[in-house]
């Protein structure tokens, strides 16, 4: 009697490990895409900057300053369209992770049903 309650546990339970495995590889692969993506994303925003530190090194006089000046205002404009542009590709990123997520979900509500009615 008790190894067959065992048995019918063992059939019932047996999708939700390889779900719970999935979900896991999922995990580990969406932390890398967003750590990918942030790791760019600040690298590239430490060059601008200290692509302005340098020119700021190098301001010796008026003309230079104003040299300078022209170069911030260029700056502030690749900063600002390239933070547009990151944070599209942030959404696109969150987008897509939640559509793989629900897709794990329905595929292993699929599998627990289908195991209910074997078990069953």
């Amino acid at each position: 009697m008790y190894n067959q309650m065992l048995d019918n546990l063992m059939k019932q339970s047996q999708p939700m490990p390889e779900y719970m495995i999935k979900t896991n590889k999922l995990m580990v692969e969406s932390l890398e895409k967003v750590t990918a993506f942030q790791m760019t994303a600040l690298k590239s925003y430490v060059d601008l900057g200290m692509a302005r530190v340098h020119a700021a090194a190098e301001v010796h006089d008026p003309q230079s300053l104003k040299g300078f000046v022209n170069g911030q205002l260029e700056a502030a404009k690749v900063l600002r369209e390239k933070f547009v542009a990151d944070s599209k590709a942030a959404v696109e990123l969150g987008n897509s992770l939640k559509a793989d997520f629900s897709k794990l979900t329905r595929d292993g509500i699929g599998e627990v049903k289908r195991a209910v009615k074997v078990a069953a």
